[in-house]
């Protein structure tokens, strides 16, 4: 809550460990999180990663996710597509299959 309050407009927040099956919460926290404010929203994961940024600047970097496959791996012709509390992410990691 801290970093949605004092990120500025275009800043990321990573949140690390997700999903971390041994840790209760740590999978739901990003979903309780985009519900409990409306700043910051998730736009990639992967990696034990949520990317999280300002609404004004997530469509830009999703717009940069796919257009660097080979830095991201997230395309709309994998299906990469992860739900987290509403928002639609691209998921940038190992293959899924």
């Amino acid at each position: 809550m801290i970093a949605s309050c004092l990120v500025r407009d275009g800043g990321i927040v990573i949140l690390d460990d997700h999903p971390e099956s041994t840790w209760l919460g740590v999978g739901e926290a990003p979903a309780h999180f985009t519900h409990a404010q409306d700043r910051l929203v998730p736009f990639l994961t992967g990696w034990s990663k949520v990317w999280l940024a300002t609404k004004s600047h997530v469509d830009e970097y999703l717009q940069v996710a796919r257009k660097n496959p080979k830095v991201f791996a997230c395309s709309e012709v994998r299906g990469s597509k992860v739900a987290i509390g509403g928002a639609v992410t691209c998921y940038t990691g190992p293959s899924k299959e």
